[in-house]
């Protein structure tokens, strides 16, 4: 993690450090008060739901040794000579004296006990402190992104990569302008290499995080229709997705799912050489002899062909033998990805085997779970696309089950215009398949419902609610021992607590 003295911090931060001849240094840095540790630098910006200026002496309590923040231009403060005011001797314009300062609107905080920066904007403050830590670390970065499987395909390379390396990785899905800076600072000068996840709601964002992580190599797991409704076509998803091709250097690779329809697109312009991945006989890295078990869980054969390593070797070896612990045939293309970096990083084809087999993912991600009244729980139910729900679809009918196969669909966020069809057309692939039991909740999902009826689905298999809780009521009731349940749904849905009702025993 981030080790260094204040002095060098405020030079790279530009800030003015109270008091300018501080000896402090730090080691680590929180964003959030609760997260402090002693010795760490705690940087105060706004976020979506706080503002860290708010828990500052909270922070400082905790064992802040030194404070980050920004006074809000757009909230006045208060006069006087703790109100926050830049001038002499008030400790916010870096020439100490004072002991407390203020962010405006009467909120003030000591900080007599330990060097403060200020500077323009915090959050700012964080990416480029994590962009100079970055540059001085002897270590690979990895970049991934795509319009699905960006987590999964994470937790599988730290998996595959830890065998070997001292590897740091995004913790959960924190992959945005806030998460990324925070994943570069917790890596070590002994970090061998760091995975970086990478999400993006619009053009030009996964080049900005790409400027502050600086990947080496660059995974794209597919181009789907996430965020069709704020990028408009999925050229465009594509042209932002490329954003990390183009960003990898020379002397690095970029990884590219060879069985997806945009392949060429999203690696046009891209200067590293270039490998696929996928089952797909044409591809670089590629899986034979698919199989999968009652739960769904794939194994397969892993192959490749003229692939070089970084440094410079070959990797051509007979096929390998793997097993991975997650539900869902879509995965192996998450374990593709993963086994190409770690090929290219010098890996044997036994300790990827190895790294995939002990993968445990993020929760929420084709998280099989088993209910007190013998019921199976797929809970899926962190995000959805409709590519995504279509291959958790296609996880359920293949798993094994003694009883209906029932699937608990929510509405699918940020579509746009396309979401009356992206739903309608689920439904109609739902009836197709043959599914048992379909319960929606939600608006956009009644979509769902209309187009299993017209494909033919019964009317008497399907059961429409407004929210989880009515939704989660009646499951409860009418599920029964050897039932399979996958509950899948956008984010802002919230059907995990459909799922946890189902799993977790009711105390009445």
């Amino acid at each position: 993690m981030l080790s260094a003295s204040v002095q060098e911090i405020a030079a790279v931060v530009s800030g003015g450090l109270c008091p300018a001849d501080s000896g402090v240094r730090v080691t680590g840095v929180a964003i959030d008060s609760r997260t402090v540790e002693p010795g760490m630098l705690f940087v105060a910006f706004p976020g979506d739901r706080a503002d860290g200026h708010d828990f500052i002496d909270e922070a400082v309590d905790k064992g802040a040794a030194a404070v980050v923040f920004a006074r809000n231009p757009s909230v006045g403060a208060p006069s006087g000579p703790s109100g926050g005011v830049p001038g002499p001797g008030n400790g916010l314009d870096g020439s100490g004296g004072g002991v407390s300062a203020g962010l405006g609107g009467g909120r003030l905080w000591t900080i007599g006990s330990v060097p403060t920066i200020r500077v323009p904007d915090g959050k700012r403050a964080l990416q480029q402190l994590a962009a100079w830590h970055r540059s001085r670390l002897p270590v690979t970065v990895v970049g991934v992104t795509g319009s699905t499987g960006k987590t999964t395909t994470k937790d599988m390379l730290a998996s595959v990569l830890g065998v070997r390396f001292k590897t740091v990785a995004t913790e959960r899905n924190l992959n945005n302008e806030i998460g990324v800076p925070l994943t570069l600072l917790a890596a070590a000068e002994y970090t061998d290499v760091i995975v970086c996840e990478m999400g993006m709601r619009g053009a030009g964002q996964i080049a900005e995080l790409a400027d502050i992580a600086r990947p080496d190599i660059g995974v794209i797991t597919n181009v789907g229709t996430s965020h069709i409704g704020l990028l408009g076509t999925q050229e465009a998803i594509a042209d932002a997705k490329g954003e990390l091709a183009r960003a990898i250097p020379l002397t690095g690779s970029v990884l590219v799912n060879g069985d997806d329809g945009y392949a060429a697109a999203v690696v046009r312009g891209a200067q590293a050489r270039i490998i696929s991945f996928g089952p797909g006989a044409h591809n670089d890295v590629r899986a034979e002899d698919i199989r999968l078990d009652r739960y769904g869980r794939a194994s397969f054969s892993l192959a490749c062909r003229g692939v070089r390593r970084d440094d410079g070797s070959g990797c051509e070896a007979e096929a390998c033998a793997v097993t991975l612990p997650i539900a869902g045939r879509h995965n192996v293309y998450n374990a593709l990805a993963a086994a190409a970096v770690g090929l290219q990083l010098g890996l044997t084809f036994t300790e990827i085997a190895q790294g995939l087999a002990a993968t445990q993912v993020t929760d929420m991600r084709m998280e099989v779970l088993h209910s007190p009244k013998g019921v199976t729980v797929i809970n899926d139910a962190y995000n959805a696309s409709p590519h995504s729900m279509s291959v958790a679809i296609m996880a359920l009918m293949e798993m094994e089950a003694t009883g209906r196969r029932c699937a608990v669909l929510g509405d699918m966020a940020e579509l746009g215009a396309h979401s009356k069809d992206a739903h309608f057309g689920i439904g109609e692939d739902l009836a197709k398949q043959g599914i048992d039991l379909l319960v929606t909740v939600g608006e956009q999902a009644r979509h769902i419902v209309e187009g299993a009826r017209q494909a033919g689905l019964d009317g008497l298999r399907i059961h429409m609610f407004d929210d989880p809780c009515e939704a989660g009521g009646f499951l409860g009731e009418e599920l029964r021992s050897g039932d399979t349940v996958l509950v899948k749904a956008s984010r802002v849905m919230g059907l995990e607590r459909i799922a946890e009702r189902l799993v977790t025993p009711r105390v009445e």
